[in-house]
């Protein structure tokens, strides 16, 4: 089930991915199965999300951090803390979202995952930005840039860059933006 759940979110049928993540809930809740179960829910989050469904995507994420948080999973509750967050600031929800988020790189920095640490970083970047706290941003979107390099993952600087320069261009560092963008 999880697998189609995520094959079908790959290719855009995202009915089809809540009704596999759905499945996948209720066979891991049976079988006892709390990591598996809290991954379902936000697969189930990430489809309602897609469609729109931002409350119902909130609400199911916040399903996966319990059942993470009750089983102990730190790693599964971290990243359903990241998946609620970058909702959460979508939908202007900033501060709360910024404050998980600085929990979710303490989390990744503790735990040694390096490259989900930076993503933490990136997305906790952009909360404040949309904040207007661009001196906190532009140091958490640097921190992220500087450990995607340190792993040699330039792929992984593509967001936080992006982010930068846009951080650059509300402070009025025109050149700096450009120099961001085009790394």
């Amino acid at each position: 089930c999880m697998r189609r759940s995520y094959l079908t979110g790959d290719t855009s049928d995202f009915d089809a991915a809540l009704d596999a993540s759905d499945r996948t809930v209720a066979l891991a809740r049976t079988a006892g199965l709390p990591e598996l179960e809290s991954t379902a829910l936000r697969t189930g989050a990430a489809a309602l999300r897609a469609l729109g469904r931002f409350d119902e995507a909130l609400a199911r994420f916040e399903q996966a951090l319990a059942v993470a948080q009750s089983a102990g999973l730190e790693y599964q509750e971290a990243t359903a803390w990241t998946a609620w967050s970058s909702l959460s600031v979508r939908l202007g929800r900033w501060k709360v979202a910024a404050a998980a988020l600085e929990r979710v790189a303490d989390t990744f920095e503790r735990t040694g995952r390096v490259m989900r640490r930076a993503h933490a970083l990136a997305e906790w970047g952009l909360a404040l930005s949309t904040g207007g706290q661009l001196d906190d941003a532009e140091a958490c979107l640097e921190r992220a840039i500087s450990l995607t390099r340190e792993v040699g993952d330039p792929a992984g600087q593509i967001r936080p860059l992006y982010d930068l320069a846009g951080v650059l261009v509300a402070r009025g560092d025109f050149l700096g933006a450009e120099a961001a963008a085009a790394e």
